[in-house]
């Protein structure tokens, strides 16, 4: 394990695992998805595959509806997690005054699972793949927001949390 991690500690962002993700599908493809390179940064070979695989159905997806797929974000980031922050509006947390990150649907309490990059940092704001329950309910693919972006991605949820939170307090 700690081989692995310290393998793989040259693609962790800062940002979180969604960017984390993105720079290991960028070293694979730099290298033409090399054995020896796969085996050296403990990556399965064959999940980086399947996830080239489904890149090209969304690009084939995105073409069909005319959408412009040799656009690149290139270094701007903050395009990707938006994106992201889209589709997982509903799996976002904010940081509580006690250091704990509370839901946005349902106020469960969520934990950073130790897996991921975010794990013992404190950001504002997180969106999230999944939640798994072991001893805590913890958050899986956690990436860093800027709790602003979700009040854009989604302003009836945010805005109406957002009235409850000042009228308990």
């Amino acid at each position: 394990r700690d081989e692995s991690n310290a393998a793989q500690l040259a693609f962790r962002s800062v940002d979180g695992d969604h960017l984390t993700f993105l720079n290991l599908l960028r070293g694979y493809q730099a290298v033409n998805g090399d054995r020896d390179w796969c085996t050296e940064h403990f990556v399965n070979r064959r999940n980086m595959r399947h996830v080239l695989d489904v890149r090209s159905q969304l690009t084939r997806l995105c073409a069909r509806l005319g959408l412009d797929v040799d656009t690149s974000c290139g270094s701007a980031l903050d395009h990707v997690l938006k994106c992201f922050l889209a589709g997982f509006f509903h799996n976002c947390a904010l940081l509580q005054p006690d250091g704990t990150y509370r839901a946005l649907s349902g106020s469960q309490v969520v934990h950073i699972h130790p897996g991921s990059a975010l794990f013992a940092k404190k950001v504002p704001a997180i969106f999230y793949d999944q939640l798994v329950f072991t001893n805590k309910l913890h958050a899986r693919a956690v990436s860093a927001v800027d709790p602003m972006w979700i009040a854009q991605a989604s302003p009836k949820l945010y805005n109406r949390l957002a009235a409850t939170t000042t009228t308990t307090t």
